[in-house]
């Protein structure tokens, strides 16, 4: 899960390397799908088409340990882009 300008972001990560993300609701369809793979110690992924019109449609993030279940994801500046939890 992962909050936005307006609620959260509910992102699947499948182990084809698809990913599925929905923007309100945890269940039901894609709201974009795209491809994900890691690469050293980044999560690397590419969607269809959200954020295309900032330029931000495909993103390689560092994950930091935050403790209780909390984690960030950190661009490669070390500025940290969105907070998120594993349901």
């Amino acid at each position: 899960m992962i909050p936005n300008f307006s609620g959260h972001s509910y992102w699947n990560w499948k182990s084809d390397g698809s990913v599925c993300m929905r923007l309100f609701a945890q269940n039901g369809k894609c709201d974009d799908t795209g491809k994900w793979k890691m690469s050293s110690d980044l999560l690397c992924f590419e969607l269809e088409w959200f954020g295309e019109l900032l330029g931000l449609t495909s993103a390689c993030i560092g994950i930091a340990d935050q403790g209780q279940g909390r984690y960030l994801g950190i661009d490669e500046r070390g500025w940290t882009l969105f907070d998120f939890t594993v349901l």
